[in-house]
């Protein structure tokens, strides 16, 4: 069985090429721009920053997977060209996170938009189901990826030949997925209502990070009170600032304490909670 896994694989693959220098990324472009189906991925690091780390954007076409080092290359607006360009199609699994990154940190804009996992929960009419990626290709492909790069440090270099084939496989097969879901949704009358929840999806991406933050709050956290909304705010905005994880200027278990300490007036007790001083005298002088 894992023989046949990978003689399907074989049969599936496409030339890799990693592009970190402008000539190669510029005859890539050339190529790209003349496909009609771009599958789509990227590895970022987002752990200790506000914003994420864009390290690869992936771009899967007929006949090649390019890897692009991102952290490489300083001038992308050609690429930014092709990915808002409405007649090509791109192709996500789960684009929330991928056009979140790209959007909101590097302001890469991308149109036309389809997502395999969002085609699989239409298909199996349960909502929000949010399957692997992993497990699509194994359904509808019989192949089995390997996954274990999934945590690795995507911001050192040189990277790995692991880590490279794991970064192509990411979006090798979104276009033979997404070929046998059409095919199935159109079936079903399904395909229109697919596009626009895609729609959807791709502009809550693009939302801004303190917005959506907000609103998992208030829904984490119920009954939240004027002052407790603006605190969370006003540490999001330093957070954006100085590019930091909001956790990094107080805990978020914290609210109700720091909203305690201004009802009190102890604000002495800022000390504790807030330990940066530059963070604290900002804290006190909004909300003192």
């Amino acid at each position: 069985m894992i023989f046949l896994s990978k003689l399907k694989k074989f049969f599936y693959q496409k030339e890799i090429e990693f592009i970190n220098s402008f000539d190669s990324y510029k005859k890539a472009l050339d190529e790209i721009k003349e496909e009609k189906i771009i599958s789509i991925d990227t590895e970022f690091d987002w752990r200790d920053t506000y914003f994420p780390n864009l390290s690869l954007i992936q771009i899967g076409i007929s006949s090649k997977v390019y890897i692009i080092d991102f952290l490489n290359l300083e001038n992308i607006n050609e690429l930014k060209e092709i990915l808002i360009n409405p007649i090509s199609i791109k192709i996500f699994h789960s684009l929330r996170g991928d056009i979140s990154v790209m959007s909101l940190s590097n302001q890469i804009r991308v149109e036309n938009v389809v997502d395999t996992q969002i085609a699989e929960d239409f298909l199996t009419e349960s909502k929000n189901t949010q399957i692997a990626y992993k497990d699509l290709v194994k359904k509808y492909l019989n192949v089995n990826i390997d996954k274990t790069e999934t945590n690795s440090n995507w911001l050192k270099r040189p990277l790995s030949k692991n880590q490279i084939i794991y970064a192509a496989d990411d979006v090798l097969f979104l276009d033979k997925i997404l070929l046998k879901q059409k095919k199935l949704l159109k079936r079903k009358n399904l395909y229109d209502a697919f596009i626009e929840k895609c729609k959807k999806e791709k502009t809550l991406a693009e939302t801004d990070f303190t917005t959506l933050r907000l609103r998992r709050f208030l829904k984490k956290n119920k009954n939240i009170s004027n002052i407790e909304k603006k605190i969370f705010i006003w540490r999001e905005e330093k957070a954006k600032l100085q590019n930091v994880p909001p956790n990094k200027i107080f805990k978020e278990k914290n609210f109700k304490l720091l909203k305690k300490i201004l009802l009190e007036k102890k604000f002495n007790e800022c000390q504790w909670i807030i330990p940066d001083s530059e963070d604290r005298k900002s804290f006190l002088t909004e909300f003192k």
